[in-house]
């Protein structure tokens, strides 16, 4: 069956969460990255990637598209705001606004459900091998690991396809 539904992550995925992490390290250096102090420093500091939001415009005309995000609800809302990235998909599940994460297979099948699609035909794209990649294939999801650097550690999963960066995915699935 082909593909009809791209899943998403959102951090390290979409969006530069080691930059923002970096940046608040820097303003904030004896401070964890939490409550309305990093919520306010998310809205200030993250911006849109255009070249993020054209391969996603691209994608939209072909895919039914869903992001699943673990973390705070707070945070990952006001990330996708910042970024500019909530319209382009058709379900948003985060995990703080349930009880379920990546990658209990409940949140991936809670996806699926909401957008009428199957695993057979859906693809997770992350950057997180456990979180993202083991999850989805352990339901028969396709996967799509974003590698960050060249380096290969040894792979226990082996995703169906690897890219580099994530307009990486234009050559894979738009035609």
């Amino acid at each position: 069956m082909s593909i009809t539904t791209l899943l998403f992550d959102l951090d390290d995925t979409l969006i530069d969460q080691h930059a923002l992490l970096q940046a608040w390290a820097i303003h904030h250096p004896k401070k964890k990255p939490q409550g309305q102090l990093y919520h306010d420093f998310i809205k200030k500091n993250l911006t849109a990637d255009l070249d993020v939001q054209a391969l996603l415009t691209q994608l939209a005309k072909q895919y039914k598209m869903v992001l699943i995000s673990n973390g705070s609800r707070q945070n990952q809302r006001a990330k996708l705001q910042s970024a500019q990235l909530s319209t382009y998909f058709k379900v948003i599940t985060i995990s703080g606004e349930r009880a379920m994460r990546k990658p209990q297979p409940k949140i991936f099948n809670h996806c699926l459900a909401q957008i009428n699609s199957t695993a057979s035909e859906s693809l997770m794209i992350g950057d997180c091998l456990t979180n993202d990649i083991a999850g989805a294939a352990h339901l028969g999801i396709q996967t799509c690991w974003l590698r960050h650097s060249n380096k290969s550690p040894h792979l226990t999963i082996q995703p169906n396809f690897i890219v580099n960066k994530i307009t990486d995915l234009r050559s894979l699935l738009l035609t």
